[in-house]
């Protein structure tokens, strides 16, 4: 993962480089429509549990206060997985299928420009911190 991207606490860090590697391989071309599938499903589960486990992290270490603002901004990710999940789902030709795929590349790009770097990055700093 591009060290712009690490907020300094390793075990939401390595979550995250999770969504990189997703994004990179919806960039990959002549994917089948199998693997345009799996790689959907692996954006779901990277939502539920990458998110259930940051959330847990946040009120672990009683920021509760920021959490609350947090799960609303995990609720649009989940949404969105969601609804990329149900247009692969609903499409009928090839061409659709690998735009969703486009789409979903760019929305991780975006999550990885604005979520991470940004939000998340303001939790680390709180915790940063709290612990020296």
């Amino acid at each position: 993962m591009n060290q712009r991207y690490r907020i300094g606490i390793d075990s939401m860090d390595e979550q995250h480089s999770r969504i990189f590697e997703i994004a990179q391989r919806a960039r990959a071309e002549n994917l089948t429509n199998v693997e345009i599938q799996i790689l959907i499903v692996e954006l779901l589960e990277y939502a539920k549990s990458h998110l259930d486990a940051e959330e847990k992290f946040l009120e672990d270490e009683g920021l509760g206060d920021f959490l609350h603002d947090h799960i609303g901004l995990h609720a649009q990710f989940r949404a969105r997985a969601m609804d990329i999940y149900q247009q692969f789902r609903d499409a009928e030709t090839q061409e659709v299928r690998n735009k969703i795929l486009c789409d979903t590349a760019e929305f991780c790009e975006k999550w990885l420009l604005n979520h991470i770097d940004i939000e998340d990055r303001k939790y680390a700093d709180l915790i940063k911190v709290r612990r020296s």
